[in-house]
């Protein structure tokens, strides 16, 4: 059993956005968000922010049930494309 004694600092983290590699403005426009979404008793949480197009790749071929040669293939052209 774990026992948090101060609870509004993990609460504080678990909705903050930062660390998630987001643009600022857009982070700010989430958090907003973020805050209504709990304000209306909706709890939504970042699990990822910047992905590098290998990672977005990959998470492609699974959605869609790409092979290895397609992940590469997506991943070279949105590096391409400019992804970082």
């Amino acid at each position: 059993m774990v026992f948090v004694s101060n609870i509004s600092s993990v609460v504080k983290e678990a909705n903050s956005v930062a660390g998630f590699g987001l643009d600022p403005q857009f982070a700010e426009t989430l958090s907003e968000l973020l805050s209504r979404c709990r304000a209306a008793g909706l709890d939504f949480r970042i699990s990822q922010g910047l992905r590098t197009p290998q990672k977005q790749a990959e998470y492609y071929c699974k959605w869609v049930r790409r092979s290895p040669a397609d992940i590469d293939a997506a991943a070279r052209k949105m590096e391409r494309d400019g992804a970082p």
